[in-house]
């Protein structure tokens, strides 16, 4: 009987099975390197918030800068119309 069995003994083809399996496990490394990742919306958000104290720094900087011309412009003005003031009218003969 032993010898019966031997004989009707069929060979099963475990490529399909395997190929299914290493698919699997693929597809899971994938997932699981996907979620160790930062979602796009924190991305979005951190980067927004990066550009908007950038512009925030480079407004303060251009609006310093306007003063500092503002003033110096009214100084150099003032320097001028003070110099200006001494002018000689002529008289009518």
């Amino acid at each position: 009987m032993g010898t019966q069995v031997a004989q009707m003994k069929t060979e099963v083809d475990t490529t399909e099975f395997k190929r299914l399996s290493d698919h699997t496990i693929y597809e899971v490394t994938q997932q699981i390197r996907y979620l160790k990742q930062l979602p796009i919306v924190l991305k979005i958000i951190i980067g927004m918030a990066v550009v908007a104290l950038l512009a925030t720094l480079a407004a303060g900087y251009y609006i310093r800068d306007s003063r500092e011309w503002k003033d110096s412009s009214q100084y150099w003005y003032e320097q001028s119309q003070q110099q200006a003031q001494p002018k000689t009218t002529k008289k009518a003969k």
